[in-house]
């Protein structure tokens, strides 16, 4: 049930609202008859004429809160049908991830029904025959899962000093594009870093970030000399 149109609080229970709807009563005194119940737990009956529309409209009667004639709520039980609107399925996403040391045993069918237990109840049993909730259980390849382990190991911040000095260029390379690919560009960055210290003439980096260039201070004393010298 979607309400589309409810008289504001903060009007006189004699004011008119510009913006309700049409009451459209029947002159014959005929209605729709079809009932809702707003979140205040109000029931209410469609007053319009018999109607084709998917919109119901209940209208004040004498001596209520509101105008008599007026509308105080409208509200569709099928949106979009059949007055060719579209009609939306929105779909909710929970992911719950843990390590398989926390539970030590597969999950049941019972622990799915606990998880969409609350799911269901967040919804009106009337709304249940159009709800479709699914879980399903997937497993982390253990390839996968010794990825993630070596990606842990590989970022941590005193790994990567002494290590990445003692490796080649290839294989600090190798380790530095693991750890990119795997989101930890800032680990890679370091593995570079910290190999390229001990870097030797010749030796090449194939990393997307570019290396600085070395820089070389001539001593001012060296200087000094070198203009002694160079005087006829």
């Amino acid at each position: 049930m979607y309400i589309t149109y409810e008289r504001p609080r903060q009007l006189h229970d004699r004011e008119m609202d510009p913006l309700a709807p049409d009451a459209d009563l029947s002159p014959a005194g005929e209605s729709c008859g079809e009932t809702t119940y707003d979140v205040l737990g109000n029931l209410w009956t469609c007053t319009r004429r018999p109607h084709t529309e998917s919109e119901h409209r209940a209208a004040y009667e004498y001596r209520a809160e509101g105008p008599q004639g007026e509308v105080a709520i409208a509200w569709e039980s099928n949106w979009g049908e059949p007055a060719a609107r579209p009609t939306t399925t929105p779909a909710v996403t929970t992911t719950i991830t843990h390590p398989s040391a926390v539970r030590q045993c597969s999950v049941t069918a019972d622990d799915l029904d606990r998880i969409e237990h609350p799911v269901w109840e967040t919804f009106v049993p009337e709304d249940y025959d159009a709800l479709t909730i699914t879980t399903t259980v997937a497993e982390a390849a253990a390839a996968t899962a010794a990825l993630a382990r070596l990606v842990d190991v590989l970022s941590a911040d005193e790994l990567s000093g002494s290590l990445a000095a003692a490796l080649d260029c290839t294989a600090a390379d190798a380790i530095a594009d693991v750890l990119r690919t795997q989101g930890a560009a800032g680990a890679a960055h370091r593995w570079i870093r910290d190999h390229s210290q001990q870097d030797k003439p010749g030796d090449v980096h194939h990393s997307p970030a570019p290396m600085a260039p070395a820089e070389y201070v001539v001593p001012f004393g060296a200087v000094g000399a070198l203009s002694r010298d160079s005087r006829p």
